[in-house]
């Protein structure tokens, strides 16, 4: 019994240790977007929100995010139609199902970078052949957003399509109503929170997706990541660390939505 209480007493410790390290660097962030001077220095001899409103003077992070969001609504609905298509096709059939769901989920196992790159290569052969402009161009990225938001989509929808209650779906067809009224009228009201979960990771994903980005964004249209990454190298103020944290608590009312609609539990 002593040994037992010791041992739940050090996992105990070892948990707290682990939430400290992961929310340290977040806490950290959150801390020094407020200080009043444009050098880190700890401690700081002040503090300001002059760095937040000072995310608004900035044109190429303002226009950057706008961008960013565009292609990640793009990237929210493709991904989220074209994962509702291939879920239903896993649900529905019976032979092959694993090896269906393994194809659709192995992008999950591919580095961004390396599907940028594909991509690219990829589309380079293919203008040389067609003779035209095809990279590189803002619909380029969307579709290599899309590609990448796909697997997370599918994975989301289908434990949502795998809990519908079959038999309700049964009755209305019964009742003589055809399988498109049955969808939309029996099965589509109990997905749609797991619908809208997949929506708002799919957005997530592409909001922060620097890889692709870096190899598919054409001249002239900087993504927020990027201008992030450009913004970094050539200056040390805390304006990242206002914009980052306003990054944080965006994602994290997304997440919380998230977690009232289905559950992160389903996700992770």
């Amino acid at each position: 019994m002593k040994n037992s209480g010791i041992g739940k007493i050090l996992l105990r410790i070892m948990v707290i240790v682990i939430f400290v390290l992961v929310l340290l660097p977040v806490v950290l962030i959150f801390w020094i977007s407020f200080f009043s001077t444009s050098f880190i220095a700890f401690p700081p001899p002040g503090y300001s929100l002059k760095w937040y409103t000072a995310l608004l003077s900035q044109s190429g992070f303002v226009d950057a995010a706008v961008l960013s969001t565009e292609v990640a609504l793009i990237s929210m609905v493709f991904s989220v139609i074209i994962g509702l298509m291939a879920s239903l096709s896993l649900v529905n059939i019976r032979r092959g199902r694993e090896a269906l769901q393994t194809i659709f989920l192995s992008p999950m196992t591919v580095p961004s970078i390396v599907t940028g790159i594909a991509i690219y290569v990829a589309f380079t052969q293919l203008e040389r052949v067609l003779h035209l402009d095809l990279v590189p161009s803002l619909s380029l990225m969307a579709l290599g957003h899309i590609l990448t938001s796909i697997p997370t989509s599918i994975r989301l929808i289908t434990s949502g399509l795998v809990a519908v209650n079959r038999n309700l779906e049964e009755a209305a067809l019964n009742l003589g109503a055809t399988r498109f009224k049955a969808f939309t009228r029996v099965v589509f009201p109990q997905i749609r929170p797991t619908l809208m979960a997949a929506a708002i990771f799919a957005f997530i994903f592409s909001l922060g997706n620097l890889e692709i980005s870096l190899m598919l964004v054409s001249p002239g249209h900087n993504m927020l990541p990027i201008e992030t990454l450009n913004y970094v190298l050539w200056n040390m103020d805390p304006t990242i660390a206002a914009l980052s944290s306003v990054q944080i608590v965006f994602i994290m009312i997304l997440l919380f939505t998230v977690d009232r609609l289905i559950g992160l539990s389903v996700v992770f």
